[in-house]
């Protein structure tokens, strides 16, 4: 980034940071994908009293230069996946090539908390975790411990929170709610869509359709009446924070109110958090000032463990290869 683009570059998050109508204007972006899966920016801009010339201008520069993303989180129980962490003592230098071959991987990252673990998080079809088990432990290393969760929890940051020296935790409200997670139809070009807006949100009809090369009116048929039900939601995250000063941190909490994490979802700060019985999982940049403040919120839930992730973390979105026939997937665990 040359010496222009990086005082752009400061201007715009400055914007963000000072101007309530824009932080206003942005969370609204997110509250309305999450209702109507499509975004009305201009719509959005009278309802907030800014030119919509500007609201382009801002919106557009975040999204292209990475300081706002959202992204589709799937609802994993809609799919027929069922989501597992497991935590793995690996040794192997090759655990990249053996980690990137797996079919239903989502996310995988070397992690310091009790030693060197690595952490992976898997969806997949239930009847394949065994195979995913044995696949681990041969190639991989030993699993010390997995939980079985069940779906993510999408909230809607208050960025708003970014005009305060630090995040007031435990005023945070708990998200709790009630989604239909019963198994749905959907075929290879539900999950095509969906993997698309796993990369990027929100995207036009138009985008998605050159992109997968289907007809628009497929898309737009598909992501009205199918690929709605078939997400989990789509979740807002800044880009604000450099890792040496924010590093990010894996929290895992077994007993007590485990929702009571999903109030990560709605701070700032860039957060994924999935839940099971009993168990919740998350993912987060915490700056360094708010670390004990943020202790302090986690043992008002119960039990917990922190691990801190390396930086190149693996991600990846749904499978669409994997996809074998209506409602089905392949009982494969890699390529």
């Amino acid at each position: 980034m040359n010496k222009i683009e990086n005082i752009e570059k400061k201007r715009y998050i400055k914007l963000l940071l000072k101007d309530e109508k824009i932080r206003n204007l942005v969370m609204g972006i997110a509250k309305q994908l999450n209702q109507e899966i499509i975004v009305d920016l201009k719509v959005l801009a009278e309802r907030f009293k800014i030119p919509y010339s500007k609201a382009w201008r801002v919106v557009n520069f975040l999204q292209s230069n990475n300081i706002l993303t959202l992204k589709a989180e799937p609802n994993f129980p809609a799919l027929g996946l069922t989501p597992a962490l497991f935590i793995v003592e690996s040794q192997s230098r090759e655990w990249k090539q053996q980690v990137e071959k797996m079919l239903y991987l989502r996310f995988a990252s070397q992690a310091y908390g009790k030693g060197r673990k690595l952490l992976m998080l898997v969806a997949a079809p239930p009847d394949t975790l065994k195979k995913h088990i044995e696949f681990i432990e041969a190639k991989i290393g030993k699993i010390v411990e997995y939980y079985i969760l069940e779906h993510a929890v999408i909230g809607i940051p208050n960025l708003n929170f970014l005009a305060m020296d630090k995040v007031p935790w435990e005023e945070i409200p708990i998200i709790y709610y009630d989604k239909i997670r019963s198994k749905k139809k959907f075929d290879k070009i539900d999950v095509s869509i969906i993997a698309s807006l796993e990369k990027r949100a929100p995207k036009k009809v138009s985008e998605i359709s050159e992109e997968l090369k289907l007809i628009r009116k497929t898309v737009e048929y598909r992501m009205k009446s199918r690929v709605s039900l078939l997400l989990e939601g789509f979740q807002l995250k800044l880009s604000l924070w450099r890792t040496d000063v924010a590093p990010f941190y894996a929290i895992l909490v077994k007993s007590g109110d485990v929702y009571k994490l999903s109030a990560l979802t709605s701070s700032v700060y860039p957060t994924n958090v999935y839940v099971g019985k009993d168990i919740a999982f998350a993912i987060i940049q915490l700056p360094c000032k708010e670390k004990v403040n943020f202790a302090r919120f986690l043992s008002t839930i119960g039990d917990w463990e922190e691990y801190i992730l390396e930086y190149d973390s693996i991600k990846k979105t749904l499978p669409v290869k994997a996809v074998k026939e209506t409602g089905t997937w392949m009982e494969k665990v890699t390529v």
